[in-house]
């Protein structure tokens, strides 16, 4: 069974709400000449909307790709960040409903992660609650709320949640620090987002967030970002920076150790090293799908890595059906 953990559904209902009342926040969701949902943030043109939430468009390309199964979950843009508090919490419910629906609809095929409204913990720590009671096997988080990082306290109390009932979180990066110099040449993507998926680990390492809340299950985007090239740099920061061993109880790589990562890093090689690096076991097959991000044959990119067949087979598909208690 292959599973694909990085993949972004942006629900009808979630997409009627935001062609209402987005305008007034800077995003606008109008139709074209022929109908079709077009979707402006800031006045920049989002990719065509329709495989974002056209279920048989998806499973049509799930089939091309190769794919049993997605995890499905909110992107980074336009999430519900734009948003004040009231409306975040109105868009998460009409996302969060949708995504236990169509887990339903379509049994063995999807996998939802819930969004919340991290811009008011306290409502997060309330949606959270409805994503458990929906069913749904996780949330995805962003990698900072509005410059603020993961491992901030304010987070501290939906993760004591999340940690109590030894949820997944899937985290995704948005709004990459030094943006305003990488405009040219899209440099916010091609480097702006793996800096900016480094910047949170680092942050819920080094601040002890992550000894803190052992049981919850983290998977990071796009490989980990740097992380797993950076490992050795920040072994050696943490023997020679009291800073930096004051919320550890051990060096960098065991807290990394108990990480998960996906595998959307482009180049089989890379897939090799990032697998050598975190583990097999830790190593889940992601696409980014339906972005134009999405590379011609993820499946294929892990096939080429020359992993070997058990840590091949771990990474395509073994390691999340055993996360999310799926047979092959």
């Amino acid at each position: 069974m292959i599973i694909d953990v990085h993949t972004h559904y942006f629900p009808e209902k979630y997409l009627d709400l935001v062609e209402r009342e987005g305008s007034a926040y800077g995003v606008e969701l109008t139709r074209d000449a022929e109908g079709e949902r077009e979707l402006r943030l800031q006045g920049l043109l989002h990719p065509p909307l329709r495989p974002f939430f056209d279920v048989e468009v998806r499973l049509r390309d799930m089939e091309a790709m190769g794919v049993d199964v997605q995890v499905v979950h909110h992107s980074s843009r336009p999430n519900v960040l734009f948003a004040d508090p009231g409306l975040a919490g109105e868009l998460c419910r009409e996302s969060n409903e949708a995504y236990a629906d169509l887990f339903r609809s379509r049994p063995g095929k999807f996998i939802g992660l819930g969004v919340l409204p991290l811009q008011d913990p306290a409502l997060a720590a309330r949606e959270l609650e409805r994503v458990r009671a929906l069913g749904l096997h996780g949330v995805m988080l962003t990698s900072n709320v509005k410059g603020e990082y993961l491992g901030a306290k304010d987070f501290y109390p939906l993760y004591e949640a999340l940690n109590a009932y030894g949820m997944l979180v899937f985290v995704h990066p948005i709004a990459p620090a030094g943006v305003e110099r990488m405009r040219a040449y899209r440099l916010w993507n091609g480097v702006g987002f793996p800096l900016e998926t480094s910047l949170t680990i680092g942050n819920l390492l080094f601040s002890g967030t992550l000894e803190r809340f052992p049981r919850i299950r983290w998977i990071f985007a796009h490989g980990g970002g740097t992380v797993p090239y950076l490992q050795g740099r920040w072994g050696h920061i943490y023997e020679i920076s009291e800073e930096n061993r004051e919320h550890l109880s051990g060096p960098p790589a065991e807290g990394l150790s108990r990480l998960g990562w996906d595998s959307l890093v482009y180049h089989p090689p890379a897939i090799s090293y990032l697998v050598g690096e975190m583990g097999a076991e830790n190593v889940f097959l992601g696409s980014d799908y339906p972005y134009d991000m999405t590379p011609p044959d993820p499946v294929g990119d892990v096939r080429r890595a020359d992993l070997g067949a058990e840590a091949e087979a771990r990474v395509l598909g073994g390691n999340a059906g055993r996360l999310f208690g799926l047979s092959s």
